[in-house]
């Protein structure tokens, strides 16, 4: 430069972008850079998280291919909360997991017992309740998909 300072070095970097469809929302898209990836609300680990859109099948779906596709020393930048490693994205891969589990185990229990069933097993799965009346507002409609896929199975 004129001034004889040194221009920064600029390096060739590849920016990348997956929509990898429904999962926490009904269209979820990830951005990576390096072995930084910017996941938004594909994982919140630490937090309790919103399964009531129902697209629970095809987060995990997510979550597995974000497990395939990332470097092993990738820093995923999550919605909430602070970046999380590889462990993250099985930690969410288990509280999903676990919610659709207690939920259909829970059934035939009345919706107040079923919210007592869902946040006994679910409260000790992440460390930070600030947004626990998601994972509330999910109870009733995972209950009523998961009703009506028996129903479609028995039909079937």
């Amino acid at each position: 430069m004129s001034d004889g300072t040194v221009p920064p070095a600029v390096t060739q970097t590849s920016l990348g972008r997956r929509d990898v469809g429904p999962g926490e929302s009904h269209a979820d898209s990830i951005w990576s850079i390096g072995n930084s990836w910017f996941v938004g609300d594909v994982m919140s680990p630490h937090l309790d998280a919103y399964l009531a859109d129902g697209h629970y099948s095809a987060w995990l779906a997510s979550l597995e291919q974000l497990r395939d596709e990332a470097p092993t020393d990738a820093v995923f930048y999550v919605g909430h909360g602070p970046p999380a490693s590889r462990d993250g994205v099985a930690a969410q891969r288990g509280y999903i997991d676990a919610f659709v589990d207690v939920v259909g185990r829970s059934l035939d229990l009345d919706a107040d017992q079923r919210r007592g069933q869902v946040l006994t097993r679910m409260l000790p799965l992440v460390s930070d309740h600030r947004l626990q009346f998601l994972i509330e507002l999910s109870i009733e409609p995972v209950a009523a998909t998961l009703r009506a896929a028996d129903t479609t199975a028995t039909i079937a």
